[in-house]
């Protein structure tokens, strides 16, 4: 088999050191990732201690490359983006909240998007929390670690599935043969295990097509070195290539099923630009049952129905809406549509709920300000507003200047 050719020359010697530089320059410069960075250091890590084994001390080049690691690490999350790694940290202390209340069946597949910004919303309503944690939050749909989200979603399984998987594909790597790993496929397909491996630590990779099937070929790679029967390879093969297109289907599926409602949703957009509403509403109307599940779509579909102030179903779709995409400015326009009915009570829980999803927004703020007046809260529409005024200002811009202006000169009337 091809796997048991020997590459030498300098495409053996240097294509994988080429291949680590060229992935340390990509998440460097254009993807500008510190994590995929930080996985490819490590894979040129273990492609030192493999390559200068026979010249120095494992245990030293073990230890000097551990060091390294830990030093572009400490540098990557310090020095680079430290708001970045400090809003992560957020993520983490708010989404282990999530894993204590479903830590033995986890909250479902999909459950962190669904449910992450209610607990958010929840910890910031609380008030334990530091001006900079209000600062860096954000509508959140991905815990900046592909494995700690697994183990929310599926409890204590999620959490052995992946050390099963963890330590086979590990022990595949450390008990294949010396001479296998020398081999180029084997080196490549090592290198790219590491560093995807590492960079889902502290990203969201596994969401990607092409990085799924990359870490699936390589993991079949590593098992194939350690299968010498045909009958077996032609069933990993077999298996490699059933699981790649079930990968496909999962990801675009839906989209290729429903394609035709995809290019309504298109066609309605373009029509409600050129001013024709009511014909974008009713391509909205024909592919709702197909598209009921797409969160954007939803959320476009009830964003033109308050326009076309059809409030009583705007309210439904915002509602459906929110079942897959948790999004602030879905309640912002919901708490808008109840307030024009005349449903003050389930107006202001909505508005609420977006200023505590992501407190440092001065939009749904203001939104709730205004309500309060209109609705005749005047105590409340104070507190509100002086809330405004003394929060602090992550983008100074001109609409937040505008926004500040405007409430105080409201509070002045209101006095």
């Amino acid at each position: 088999m091809w796997t048991e050719n020997k590459y030498g020359g300098n495409v053996q010697r240097y294509l994988p050191v080429i291949v680590v530089l060229v992935g340390l320059l990509y998440a460097a410069v254009f993807a500008e990732s510190r994590s995929l960075f930080i996985g490819f250091v490590a894979a040129g890590c273990y492609l030192a201690i493999t390559r200068l084994s026979y010249k120095y001390n494992n245990r030293q080049l073990v230890l000097i490359s551990g060091a390294l690691l830990v030093v572009v690490l400490y540098l990557l999350v310090f020095l680079v983006k430290p708001n970045s790694s400090k809003g992560r940290m957020l993520i983490y202390k708010v989404s282990w909240e999530m894993f204590r209340d479903h830590y033995l069946t986890g909250i479902g597949e999909g459950g962190f998007k669904r449910n992450y910004m209610d607990y958010q919303a929840a910890y910031f309503q609380a008030g334990n929390y530091t001006e900079q944690e209000l600062l860096l939050a954000d509508d959140t749909y991905f815990a900046f670690n592909d494995y700690w989200q697994f183990i929310i979603e599926y409890g204590i399984v999620g959490m052995l599935v992946i050390a099963v998987i963890g330590l086979f594909l590990l022990k595949s790597i450390f008990r294949l043969p010396v001479d296998k790993k020398k081999h180029l496929p084997y080196n490549l397909a090592i290198i790219l295990f590491i560093a995807i491996s590492i960079a889902a630590c502290f990203n969201h990779l596994f969401e990607k097509l092409l990085i799924q099937l990359i870490f699936l070929c390589s993991a079949s790679i590593i098992v194939w070195g350690h299968l010498y029967k045909n009958k077996t390879r032609i069933f990993l093969v077999l298996g490699c290539l059933l699981l790649s297109g079930l990968l496909f289907f999962q990801t675009y599926g839906h989209q290729l099923k429903h394609w035709q409602a995809y290019h309504y949703w298109e066609t309605s957009q373009a029509m409600v630009r050129a001013g024709f509403i009511t014909e974008g509403l009713h391509h909205c109307q024909e592919v709702m049952s197909s598209l009921e599940h797409e969160g954007s779509f939803m959320e476009y579909y009830g964003r033109q129905l308050e326009g076309a102030r059809r409030y009583d179903q705007a309210i439904e779709i915002f509602n459906k809406a929110l079942k897959s995409r948790n999004h602030h400015q879905i309640y912002v326009h919901l708490g808008k549509c109840y307030s024009t009915i005349g449903k003050m009570r389930e107006a202001e829980r909505a508005l609420l709920k977006a200023v505590y999803m992501v407190p440092n927004r001065f939009e749904s703020r203001l939104t709730l300000f205004k309500h309060y007046i209109t609705s005749g809260q005047i105590n409340k529409a104070r507190t509100c507003g002086e809330s405004i005024l003394s929060l602090p200002v992550k983008i100074p811009s001109v609409r937040v200047d505008q926004i500040l202006d405007e409430v105080r000169y409201s509070l002045e009337q209101i006095k």
